[in-house]
């Protein structure tokens, strides 16, 4: 009990980025940073009054402090150019930690975990060209042909991939991890733009299912994935169809209807043109020039157009079974959705 005390006790402290010292301060003094340092490090337990404080500092309930971990988490991938604190990094793998634990244990209760196949394992990526012929390929297991994706949040659920979305600062674009080495689960930012999330989204995926040389180094990882989210939102026969095999210029009209039906950004879409040489790499050097040069051409190249919202409604649809269902009570619920009772009840309303 001391352990599983400890570690939960050092999680939630972390994932709200404060101190020992200023844990103190929250709880207006009635026991030490030494105290603290003993708790966490599985030393002695607190009192009955002491451990009510620690809760209430930490806005967590008391059966958290004491939940054991039933899941191993893999490594969280941060981007080098997001230039995150360490608090911040923190903070943000521990509420992912926590929402993963409580949708796993919702998945439980509802008899909704499924596993997760990857469609790719078998093409090894050394070049552009091997990432191309993966993105096809999932395209074409995943049943998607050259269409467009309505909804990548959507398609991911759908192929047992979760997706969680938390509060973050704007550095932060996303992560995804392996839970128990075998249920991925991908990470956005919620305050983000749809093409943004979708971008995102599918860059984690090139993480999880590429099978990418261990001898490529972070950059080239990167690049990769980035070419299999453009491969996957903008099918290169598409591109041919649409824009064409070659071109010196392409208009704004015909980036908007691209933008607006493929739910991909217009910096996105010229990268894509590049990496397909239907324009060259003097003209998308010229259109970066140009945006950032011109506030008025930034601000359209930037403008989000693509109209269905990227969110992740799972969770919240197994919680509303689980109820309905009468697998659990309210009150349950309510501490796996961290609601209150009256917030479900007005919520999720029984037909």
């Amino acid at each position: 009990m001391k352990e599983i005390f400890s570690k939960r006790l050092k999680s939630a402290r972390k994932m709200l980025g404060l101190s020992m010292d200023k844990l103190v301060e929250r709880m207006d003094g009635i026991v030490s940073k030494n105290a603290i340092s003993k708790y966490e490090n599985a030393e002695m337990m607190p009192n009955s009054t002491v451990l009510l404080a620690l809760c209430n500092a930490l806005g967590v309930k008391p059966d958290y402090m004491f939940r054991p971990f039933s899941l191993e988490l893999g490594e969280f991938e941060f981007r080098k150019k997001a230039s995150l604190g360490v608090k911040d990094i923190n903070r943000i793998k521990g509420e992912i930690s926590d929402y993963i634990e409580r949708y796993f244990e919702l998945e439980e209760i509802t008899a909704e975990s499924h596993d997760f196949i990857n469609p790719v394992s078998n093409i090894n990526i050394l070049n552009f060209d091997d990432v191309e012929t993966a993105a096809a390929k999932l395209r074409k297991d995943w049943k998607l042909g050259n269409s467009s994706i309505d909804s990548v949040v959507e398609l991911l659920e759908y192929n047992n991939i979760k997706v969680i979305e938390i509060e973050a600062p704007e550095k932060f674009d996303g992560s995804c991890t392996l839970v128990n080495n075998q249920y991925p689960v991908i990470v956005l930012n919620k305050n983000y733009s749809n093409e943004r999330k979708r971008f995102t989204a599918l860059h984690e995926l090139g993480h999880l299912v590429l099978d990418i040389a261990n001898s490529a180094d972070n950059k080239v990882h990167e690049s990769y994935c980035n070419r299999f989210a453009g491969a996957l939102l903008l099918a290169q026969d598409v591109v041919y169809k649409t824009i064409g095999t070659q071109r010196h210029r392409v208009s704004t009209y015909e980036l908007d209807e691209i933008q607006k039906k493929y739910g991909i950004s217009i910096d996105a879409i010229m990268y894509r043109l590049k990496d397909l040489r239907v324009i060259t790499a003097n003209n998308h050097r010229y259109f970066c020039i140009r945006k950032n040069k011109e506030k008025s051409f930034k601000s359209y190249v930037e403008q989000s157009r693509y109209n269905t919202n990227e969110v992740s409604n799972r969770f919240n649809r197994l919680l509303a079974k689980s109820i309905s269902e009468e697998l659990i009570s309210y009150s349950k619920a309510a501490a796996i959705s961290l609601r209150t009772v009256n917030e479900l009840k007005q919520d999720i309303i029984l037909a």
